[in-house]
């Protein structure tokens, strides 16, 4: 059988799984959250996406802001040559104008902030973080008087689904125009957690369409979606991303392609064979078929 390829544009170092927020949707098994790489294996893997020719790379986590050396490996991706260098981030320390600073010194341009309400209380509650709201906030501020590009992470439960478009006129009254919404995995803290955060796709949708229709009757750059199935936003399915392009290193030091090795825990129906964005789609996460069954996708002629 021929091996599937896949173009990988995009190198993502997860350079721990430490964080210091502790949100009700994390992905990431509790056992691993103390998990930290060595600098040197974090360059070895700079070095690696260069030679590979991938352009652009990042650091994410966990929050890789806790990391004493992110000055440190920032400015060894850029003295390796990235086009772009990206920091996914709660933007917490961000808060703090002098760090906020030295991070743009050492060469991140590129910020993807996770943030998941306008509403401080929910936010606070999904982050289980008391006035993390408030430092997010400020940092997304500090951001846009940098005149830094910022991409906003919007990860979607129970508890913010119904105001997804008033956050996208919220923050795009402040100047963001880049937003990203993430349909929750359930595992880690989120499967957990499943009884208080779980709200079926379908349930979302129409908040989703709004918020993206409000994104391009601004004219706004961007308006994308994480783990939705095309034939849930049939009319939107240019949103709807499934092809990452990314190879990303854990802090288990195991090197994964996004696009192929994530197949293997997503699941397809027979019914699907007769979509016709068949080719184009994963399928839905094995993991939410378990929790809501499979009555909701339906084959798009």
């Amino acid at each position: 059988m021929k091996k599937e390829k896949s173009e990988v544009n995009f190198f993502d170092i997860m350079s721990s799984y430490k964080c210091n927020q502790n949100c009700l949707f994390c992905s990431v098994e509790y056992q691993k959250r103390k998990m930290q790489r060595s600098t040197f294996d974090i360059k070895k893997d700079v070095l690696e996406a260069k030679k590979e020719g991938i352009k652009n790379i990042g650091f994410s986590g966990g929050e890789p802001t806790l990391r004493k050396d992110i000055f440190e490996l920032s400015r060894f991706a850029k003295k390796e040559g990235f086009k772009l260098i990206r920091l996914q981030t709660n933007g917490i320390l961000l808060a703090y104008d002098n760090y906020c600073n030295k991070l743009v010194d050492s060469g991140i341009n590129y910020f993807k902030i996770s943030i998941h309400s306008h509403i401080p209380e929910i936010h606070d509650y999904l982050t289980q973080t008391k006035g993390s709201f408030k430092q997010t906030n400020k940092a997304i501020q500090n951001l846009i008087e940098l005149n830094q590009p910022v991409e906003l992470n919007y990860v979607i439960s129970k508890h913010n689904y119904k105001f997804i478009p008033q956050f996208v006129e919220y923050f795009s009254n402040k100047g963001i125009s880049k937003f990203c919404f993430i349909y929750q995995i359930y595992c880690g803290n989120a499967y957990d957690n499943k009884r208080i955060i779980s709200v079926k796709i379908s349930e979302i949708t129409p908040f989703l369409k709004e918020a993206l229709n409000i994104i391009d009757d601004y004219d706004l750059d961007k308006g994308i979606v994480f783990n939705i199935p095309f034939c849930l936003l049939p009319k939107y399915h240019e949103r709807c991303v499934q092809i990452f392009n990314t190879k990303v290193s854990t802090p288990e030091k195991i090197m994964q392609n996004v696009d192929l090795d994530g197949k293997e825990d997503k699941i397809k129906f027979d019914r699907c064979k007769n979509c016709k964005y068949e080719k184009k789609c994963y399928g839905v996460w094995k993991t939410y078929v378990k929790l809501f069954g499979e009555k909701e996708f339906n084959p798009i002629k």
